[in-house]
């Protein structure tokens, strides 16, 4: 069998793991954005409808010969982030066109004048900034995100769920102030966060095309897109983490985030859809718990628990606080969990329980 050259094949490969992190579906449309503002080429907007496909690899193909053609000419090669209406007919997608929010998108790149390729330095510099933000987000209990060197800097996507998966104006508000606050608090004089990339029918590049701008050189080469790591086990983000990480940093830093502060007292309806994989996945976090533990860690992971107003929380709490019998007591969790149904304040939410599962281990 022929081997084909390495930088084929690489190039094939990063073309497949664009499937891997932007997955369709069988009735998906992808509009394909191709942009060369520096050869100043004409914007062309091509629309794949996997219906009019008679396979994955069909639709796949015509795809990436689309997206090949347009980079060897000079452009750009860019998709759109989100989930596409399945009745779309127009030309090009607009946020009126967009079914749901997959992703919360964090593009990082070199601050100062980026209009040539970025240096090795500055692209270290980077990935020392995606490194720091990662893993705060991980302390409090985010999940793992999907990396892709976007060419010139990293794009960071974290899959969202449940109520964060609507194209409304206040979850795009949510997201703005979740960009505004990162960027508050991590932006240096090297790297900074691009605050703008909130809005439902954002673009971002098709990964396994080359990334061209201005004007390329040893020290300043063209790059491909590639993957640099993706989730072991998907876990998702939803607008409770995003509004307590808002509330958690808007208050420290004055971010713009505290104009959407969410009210202190819990509501009396779910935070969040009560599906069986949440509640699957929270009694696995439960089990890197150890109940028998400080009576401050035990208040906070029931009150995470409770702030889901979920009608499964109160025996989850019960059940959890029991694997410590010997400092279990019925009549204590009563009184506990009857006070914060009349309305108990609390800043304590899941990502509180989160927070205690990946102390005791838990890798999510």
């Amino acid at each position: 069998m022929k081997m084909l050259p390495p930088d084929i094949e690489r190039l094939i490969t990063e073309l497949k793991n664009n499937w891997v992190v932007f997955p369709y579906h069988d009735e998906s449309v992808l509009n394909l954005r191709l942009i060369s503002a520096e050869l100043d080429l004409p914007t062309i907007n091509e629309i794949f409808i996997r219906t009019h496909y008679d396979s994955d690899l069909a639709f796949e193909a015509a795809i990436q010969i689309a997206a090949i053609k347009g980079n060897k000419r000079g452009y750009n090669v860019y998709q759109c982030l989100n989930q596409v209406n399945n009745d779309f007919s127009g030309e090009a997608v607009t946020d009126n066109d967009i079914f749901s929010i997959d992703n919360l998108f964090i593009d990082i790149d070199r601050a100062g004048d980026t209009k040539s390729p970025a240096t090795e330095v500055e692209l270290g510099q980077s990935m020392n900034y995606v490194v720091r933000l990662v893993d705060y987000l991980s302390n409090l209990g985010w999940p793992e995100p999907t990396i892709v060197m976007s060419g010139n800097g990293y794009h960071i996507y974290y899959g969202l769920d449940e109520d964060a998966l609507e194209p409304t104006p206040e979850n795009r508000a949510l997201r703005r102030a979740v960009l505004d606050c990162l960027a508050d608090t991590f932006d240096t004089s090297d790297s900074k966060i691009d605050r703008v990339v909130h809005n439902a029918s954002r673009i971002t590049k098709v990964i396994g095309t080359v990334a061209r701008k201005g004007k390329a050189s040893d020290e300043r080469p063209y790059r491909l897109v590639h993957l640099v790591s993706k989730p072991s086990i998907y876990y998702y983000v939803t607008n409770s983490m995003m509004q307590s990480l808002v509330d958690n940093l808007g208050s420290k830093s004055g971010g713009r985030g505290d104009s959407i502060r969410a009210p202190r007292k819990v509501p009396k309806v779910a935070a969040e859809p009560e599906t069986p994989r949440q509640i699957a996945r929270i009694k696995e976090m439960l089990n890197f718990i150890n109940a028998d533990c400080s009576r401050s860690v035990w208040l906070e992971v029931v009150w995470g628990l409770l702030s889901t107003r979920w009608t499964t929380a109160l025996q989850m709490a019960e059940d959890w606080s029991k694997t410590a019998p010997e400092k279990f007591n019925a009549g204590e969790f009563v009184t506990l969990a009857s006070s914060y149904d009349e309305g108990y304040e609390t800043s304590y939410t899941l990502a509180t329980v989160v927070y205690h599962a990946r102390l005791g281990g838990w890798g999510g």
